[in-house]
C-alpha cells in the first residue's frame, strides 16, 4: 500500500531505473563539455524526441479518450441492468428485446473497449 509516488519509486526499483546514489569517497565530476576536449560529444540531435514526445502526448490523449467511453459505457450499463430488475419492462416483450439487445451490444463494446485500453497502456511502458 501506499501512494503514486511510492507506486512509481518501486516501479522504478524494479525496472532497474533507480538513479545510482553517489558513493562516499568519490567524487562526481562532470564530463568535459565540448569547449574543455575541442570534440563534438554524441550524436546529433534529431527530430525523434519531438516525435517521441508527441507519440507519447497523441498515446496518453487516447488513453483518456478510451477511459472516458467505458466510464459511459459502464454508467449506460448500469442503467440498464437497472431498468432491466424492474417487472414491468417484462410486461412488454418487444421493449424488454430491445433492452436486452442494447444491453449485450454495450457488453461488446465495453469488451473492445477495454482490450484498446489494455493495448495503450503496454504500449506506453514499452
Amino acid at each position: 500500500l501506499g501512494n503514486w509516488a511510492d507506486f512509481v519509486s518501486w516501479r522504478e526499483s524494479q525496472a532497474g531505473l533507480a538513479k545510482p546514489q553517489a558513493r562516499p569517497g568519490k567524487e562526481n565530476k562532470k564530463p568535459a563539455s565540448r569547449k574543455e576536449t575541442g570534440k563534438k560529444t554524441g550524436p546529433k540531435p534529431s527530430k525523434q524526441k519531438p516525435q517521441q514526445a508527441r507519440t507519447a502526448r497523441l498515446r496518453e490523449e487516447e488513453t483518456n479518450r478510451t477511459f472516458a467511453e467505458i466510464e459511459d459505457k459502464e454508467a449506460e450499463i448500469a442503467a440498464l441492468e437497472r431498468r432491466m430488475s424492474k417487472p414491468e419492462l417484462y410486461q412488454n416483450v418487444e421493449k424488454m428485446r430491445e433492452v436486452s439487445a442494447r444491453h449485450r451490444q454495450l457488453k461488446q463494446e465495453l469488451a473492445r473497449l477495454n482490450e484498446q485500453l489494455e493495448g495503450l497502456l503496454s504500449s506506453g511502458e514499452a
